[in-house]
């Protein structure tokens, strides 16, 4: 690859990320927040995924 054309693609990469909208994001919280798993869940569900929670404890 020459890099030209890896400069085209970086430069690319970036215009995408200056225009992410950050309501289309999985999950956008502060570091203090509480994550409603429920809500992700039904958003991930919209989207077509097959949610399969585990019964397994957090350590």
């Amino acid at each position: 690859m020459e890099n030209s054309s890896l400069r085209s693609a970086e430069a690319k990469a970036v215009e995408r990320i200056k225009n992410i909208d950050k309501t289309e994001w999985i999950v956008v919280l502060e570091a203090d927040e509480k994550i409603n798993i429920s809500k992700i869940n039904e958003r991930l569900e919209k989207r077509g995924y097959n949610i399969q929670l585990s019964t397994r404890p957090c350590k």
